[in-house]
């Protein structure tokens, strides 16, 4: 009978390890699409080059991320998902209701509310995997690299695939906001989003241990103000030594392999520049989500090896797009680069939800370290924008997309 019992406990375990890396996975790919839906519809592109609609889409995720982790505490965990949802429905109104011929200060906030409410909602996820361990951190990190992928294909596939506009795609913000909704409050276990229950001794005290530490983050002083302020800078700068360079850097590569050597390269095995860059972007985010995936399967500590291959393939790709060596090197090239970021990314959370720190200074951590990613995200695609224009203008070559008639 005992042994009976443990293994009913074993498989109730597995099976709440499943709903949380399910729930996870889809929150993740929902949160990720999403923005790129608004963002699609709003065609900035047109009356802005490159380096700004880059700078209006990412800066609000960097400011949301270096100041959200430290006050989230204060709205419980339930009550996110619905604020966020109902931003999301809101903005699908506006978007439908603003199109090109608009001016784009609209569009602009549109874009700009989009890109914070997602990283809001990446901050919060981030505090619950603190709670939920390695399945949730598993489930996140393939739901996100999946996200990543399909945003590199849905475009093409709905232009000139389905023969309809960018704008229609404002269509499937209520199945994401949806999916997004079901995954948080029917498929991830309650223990995740609730600590405990008021009739709950030690769970009472652990909700005023966590209460008296996420003021320390709040930046309020006391007594010991002046410890809790030089152990909160010892904290982060060890954050941003450790995991945020990495993620920095991982980021960094990212962007500018997509926005930076893209259309310098030989167009000629391709007919339209859109077919070329989807399966650019393909390969890159392919690489992207197979690297996240792999948490349980490739776990690393010490980042130095990953880091050095993202500087040297990042140096190799842009001397092909150079010199022309080959597009299918691109492509290669591009890959590694994602497998390599996308590895370093699941791999930088996974250590800090593995250290044994207090439950509010992880989330807090979680929250705040992927500042690198959107600092990354941010450096990479400016520099990589203007770079690329740069390159287009000086490298003179028939075969090079920017030298063509698409």
């Amino acid at each position: 009978m005992a042994s009976k019992s443990k293994t009913t406990a074993r498989t109730a375990w597995s099976f709440d390890e499943f709903r949380t890396f399910l729930a996870f996975a889809l929150i993740g790919l929902a949160n990720t699409i999403l923005p790129s839906l608004i963002h699609a519809s709003n065609y900035l592109i047109i009356p802005y080059p490159h380096h700004i609609v880059i700078l209006i889409e990412v800066a609000p995720v960097l400011l949301t991320k270096l100041t959200l982790p430290f006050i989230i505490h204060r709205i419980p965990c339930r009550i996110r998902p619905l604020l966020v949802a109902a931003v999301w429905v809101v903005l699908k109104r506006i978007a439908d209701d603003t199109p090109p011929n608009v001016p784009p200060p609209v569009r602009i906030a549109t874009t700009v509310v989009a890109s914070t409410a997602s990283a809001v909602m990446e901050v919060s996820c981030l505090g619950m995997i603190g709670q939920a361990g390695l399945p949730g951190l598993a489930g996140w990190g393939f739901g996100t690299g999946a996200g990543v992928l399909e945003n590199a294909v849905w475009p093409f596939v709905l232009t000139y695939g389905a023969g309809k506009l960018l704008r229609s795609a404002t269509t499937y913000v209520y199945y994401a906001v949806a999916l997004l909704v079901v995954s948080h409050f029917v498929i991830l276990p309650q223990r995740v989003s609730k600590r405990g229950t008021k009739s709950d001794a030690r769970a009472k005290q652990r909700e005023d241990a966590s209460a008296e530490e996420g003021q320390s983050f709040s930046w309020h002083g006391g007594i010991d103000g002046s410890n809790r302020d030089r152990n909160r800078f010892e904290m982060l700068r060890n954050l941003i030594r450790s995991e945020m360079l990495p993620l920095f850097m991982a980021s960094a590569a990212i962007s500018f392999s997509q926005y930076g050597l893209a259309r310098p390269l030989d167009g000629t095995i391709f007919d339209t520049f859109a077919h070329f860059y989807a399966t650019y972007s393909m390969a890159l985010k392919l690489g992207v989500w197979i690297g996240r995936s792999l948490l349980r399967l490739l776990p690393a500590r010490n980042f130095k090896l990953h880091l050095t291959a993202l500087c040297v393939w990042t140096v190799v790709a842009f001397f092909n797009a150079v010199f022309l060596v080959s597009t299918h090197l691109a492509f290669f090239l591009v890959f590694l680069i994602g497998l390599a970021a996308g590895s370093v990314y699941v791999n930088v959370l996974a250590r800090l939800v593995g250290e044994g720190r207090d439950t509010v200074v992880r989330e807090v951590s979680l929250g705040f370290v992927t500042v690198g990613d959107a600092g990354g995200a941010l450096v990479g695609g400016v520099v990589g924008a203007l770079l690329e224009t740069a390159m287009c203008r000086s490298l003179a070559d028939g075969r090079r997309w920017c030298r063509r008639d698409r």
